[in-house]
């Protein structure tokens, strides 16, 4: 069976974080299609994909492979998109949506398809005691617009047709993300700081997918975030079935602001017997306060640093980066004694930008020297860095994020 995902922005980090999951779940699969902003797997298991797509932080959507056809015959695909609509009484909601590298072709297919969409109900809306085109003025149907308009349910149908080369494949979407549930995760939070660059809720959830192994029983696990600031990664560790959640900042308030999401996340998710260890600690004294080699994760956003206004110089730049390193050096001496042998290590640290300028920190140079270099999916590597991270930015963002994944030499 064929599967596709519809991945967010950040495609690299995205790709990644959906084999990381599949292969904790221990679903065998071979990539059939890799190319922003589609993924698409063959696997001889069948896949749950809302289960999947509940826990991932970056996939936008996600369904079944119905067929491909060749590009040069569009009468077959017809065809079989008339053929599949038709299997739906006596109502019937659906929408089409076109993916293809060309965007000029991804216009004019999706103009073709919407203008035979329109076509097609007209001819068959005496079949059926309700049907009903969806179409958005911004081309392809967000996630919001399929689930308000229950494109998933019983009579709905949101197709995808997917043009790669000389094939189209044509999926019907199963799942979307939940968007409603994230939205109340990042703005219904009680407490934040406002100057303060926020981690995003997806990319914490991410980030946390990351560190997935296979046979890992969540519930028995330690999770920590030393720089736990308003808590967005520990709300998403709650999220994410964690019991057992550290968090510590040497920064009062921030306790505080922690406290209180917290608050707000485990009623919001009705969740019950939570063992949270929340505590004022500086990172450099880290050992010193939580038990040693108890914690199974680690998954962190280090100090990013001053808020950057984007005029400043090379210069101070570079001085914000020499002030980081010492703290970040420090900071990953305390995270590797508190950890258990092979625990998971995924850290986010920034990079600078300077005009055209990336300003890196060399991350080998200040992570502790039993800590293992990052880890990569093997038959995945093209997705990486040439440093073995993965990106995470946005336009006209001051800073990019790059995240690693260590393991702790057992």
């Amino acid at each position: 069976m064929q599967y596709f995902f519809l991945l967010g922005n950040n495609y690299n980090l995205a790709a990644v974080e959906v084999y990381t999951v599949l292969q904790s779940f221990k679903i065998r699969y071979t990539t059939a299609l890799e190319e922003a902003p589609i993924l698409i797997i063959d696997s001889p298991s069948e896949i749950n994909l809302p289960e999947i797509q509940n826990i991932l932080g970056g996939s936008i959507k996600c369904g079944l492979i119905l067929n491909s056809f060749e590009q040069k015959n569009q009468q077959k695909l017809a065809d079989f998109i008339h053929k599949t609509l038709s299997t739906y009484h006596p109502q019937l909601h659906f929408g089409i949506n076109v993916f293809d590298k060309n965007e000029n072709n991804q216009n004019d297919q999706l103009r073709f398809w919407k203008k035979w969409a329109l076509t097609w109900k007209k001819e068959n809306k005496n079949n059926y005691q309700h049907l009903r085109f969806v179409e958005s003025n911004e081309g392809n149907l967000s996630s919001v617009i399929i689930k308000k308009n229950k494109l998933l349910g019983e009579h709905g149908c949101d197709l995808n047709l997917i043009y790669n080369q000389e094939t189209i494949f044509i999926g019907q979407s199963q799942s979307v993300q939940d968007f409603e549930l994230y939205s109340q995760l990042d703005y219904g939070r009680p407490a934040y700081e406002a100057k303060v660059g926020m981690l995003p809720p997806k990319l914490a959830q991410t980030m946390i997918n990351l560190s997935r192994q296979s046979d890992e029983d969540i519930h028995s696990l330690h999770i920590l975030d030393p720089f736990c600031g308003s808590g967005t990664v520990l709300n998403q560790a709650v999220f994410s079935g964690f019991i057992h959640i550290y968090g510590t900042d040497i920064d009062p308030q921030a306790i505080q602001r922690s406290k209180e999401n917290l608050s707000y996340v485990s009623d919001l998710l009705k969740t019950v017997d939570i063992n949270l260890n929340l505590q004022i600690i500086d990172v450099n004294k880290l050992s010193t306060m939580l038990t040693k080699a108890n914690i199974d994760k680690v998954i962190s956003e280090a100090h990013l640093g001053p808020a950057l206004s984007g005029k400043e110089s090379k210069e101070q730049l570079n001085e914000n980066k020499r002030l980081l390193e010492v703290i970040y050096k420090g900071a990953f001496q305390e995270i590797y004694k508190v950890m258990k042998p092979g625990g998971i290590l995924v850290l986010t640290i920034p990079i600078f930008l300077y005009k055209q300028q990336l300003i890196k920190f060399d991350i080998q140079n200040l992570i502790y020297n039993n800590f293992k270099k990052a880890k990569v999916l093997g038959k995945h590597k093209n997705l990486y860095t040439e440093r073995n991270s993965l990106i995470y930015k946005r336009p006209n963002q001051k800073l990019w994020r790059e995240i690693f994944v260590f393991q702790k030499q057992k």
